[in-house]
């Protein structure tokens, strides 16, 4: 069951129905399968015990606890004395140690676990507890216990494996070490409590998710024509002023700030209902009506090539999941390269799949439209309209890489505007359809 505004400014049904496809499709890809599916059924109308409500959210509002970080701590910088602001308040106006008058820094309480997601803090902060360890301590207790270990042990229970990498690479051993606190030897041994880190507040903690739904009426689409040649595998590109776009956030990859994608945990919202006992989803979502190019690629075109590369072997499921990133890169191809072409920022624009029609959209991410998309739109007289040689050829280059790595990375593909976290993108798709300008 669905619950969406009725108002005549919000989303058609169509691109409702669209956004279920493109979360079912994005299941195995991008997000876990089965929750893509349960919400999915549950925009269509088929899910029985599921509620999706679509939230158009007007205010936001910062907690300084939530179960991926708390914020409510400083600690000296120092003599590494921890307070607690909810419970001293008076601190935030001098932000002094009370014992030793140097400065505060934020703390915020970071759990170091071997699934990166955080657990809860569940050791109090006293004075004379240091429960926070910063990478500036490590050093000084490494070299302090340089000399007095034998050969080919750590200098302490704490290492960090790749100094480039401090908080991703950092390894706990409490073997060799004998705790003398009763709340830590409590912890360790109820296995509460693993380590904690002092680690500035950064957005990087979590990192959402968007899934882009879009819908145009083709009778008042112009057709772009491309250069002598076109792009292979490309069918079609149309220009539309009025093209209806649907975001929506459907959850978060969370963990270390500095680990990598695939190495997060992720994190729907979705809580019992208290009248039915349905799971209840909010998306958070943005729907705007804007200008943008959408591009019709050839079924045959992109069989082909994933054929070539291996990645069809006649399992729905797979080959949905390998059509899923090569939309995703052929829309790369046309994104990356706008921002320059047109000379504004990586957020003025979008992208958006439709992977049941084998389309992509790229867009103004604005309402109404910047004019980035109508720059790279060219018209020679009243009739037809062009697509700008330069911006078709960075399209075509975007299959090269000066680093010439394996899939792709931020030499060639990656981007800002990317929603999707540039999840699966393989240039090696592209180079099969022809686009290489090498």
């Amino acid at each position: 069951m669905m619950q969406a505004p009725a108002t005549a400014s919000g989303p058609s049904d169509d691109i409702v129905r669209r956004l279920a496809k493109e979360i079912l499709l994005a299941g195995g890809s991008l997000i876990p399968e089965d929750f893509a599916e349960r919400i999915a059924r549950a925009l269509e109308g088929t899910g029985a015990h599921n509620i999706v409500e679509l939230a158009f959210p007007r205010s936001v509002n910062v907690s300084l606890r939530t179960e991926l970080a708390d914020l409510r701590y400083v600690r000296c910088s120092k003599c590494g004395k921890v307070y607690d602001l909810e419970t001293n308040p008076h601190l935030t106006l001098s932000l002094k140690c009370q014992s030793c008058r140097s400065s505060l820094v934020p703390a915020p309480i970071w759990a170091i676990t071997s699934q990166n997601l955080p657990i809860r803090p569940q050791i109090t902060p006293q004075d004379n507890i240091k429960i926070v360890f910063s990478v500036e301590d490590y050093s000084r207790n490494a070299h302090y216990h340089l000399q007095r270990i034998p050969p080919g042990e750590p200098p302490t229970n704490i290492r960090i494996r790749d100094r480039a990498r401090p908080v991703a690479t950092l390894a706990f051993d409490y073997r060799r070490h004998k705790y003398t606190d009763p709340n830590v030897r409590m912890a360790l041994r109820e296995r509460i409590f693993v380590y904690m880190l002092s680690l500035m507040p950064s957005e990087s903690v979590s990192k959402p998710v968007s899934i882009t739904a879009f819908s145009y009426n083709e009778e008042s689409a112009f057709p772009v024509k491309l250069s002598v040649g076109g792009l292979g595998g490309v069918e079609e590109v149309l220009f539309c002023r009025d093209l209806e776009v649907l975001q929506a956030t459907v959850g978060y990859y969370a963990g270390n700030p500095r680990a990598g994608t695939r190495s997060r945990v992720f994190i729907e919202e979705a809580v019992p209902s208290p009248y039915s006992g349905a799971s209840v989803t909010r998306l958070f979502v943005r729907y705007i009506r804007t200008q943008g190019l959408v591009v019709r690629v050839d079924e045959n075109a992109l069989n082909n090539a994933l054929e070539n590369l291996g990645m069809r072997r006649g399992n729905t499921r797979n080959d949905n999941k390998y059509r899923w990133r090569a939309l995703h890169t052929l829309s790369h191809a046309f994104l990356v390269s706008l921002p320059q072409v047109v000379g504004l920022e990586g957020t003025d624009f979008g992208e958006a799949l439709s992977v049941a029609n084998n389309e992509i959209a790229v867009y103004d991410n604005a309402p109404g439209g910047l004019g980035g998309i109508e720059g790279v739109v060219q018209s020679y007289d009243s009739q037809e309209l062009f697509l700008d040689p330069n911006y078709e050829m960075r399209i075509r280059e975007a299959a090269d890489c000066a680093l010439e790595c394996i899939k792709a990375c931020k030499a060639c593909l990656y981007t800002d505007s990317c929603y999707m976290l540039n999840w699966n993108l393989d240039r090696r798709i592209l180079i099969e359809m022809g686009w290489s300008a090498v």
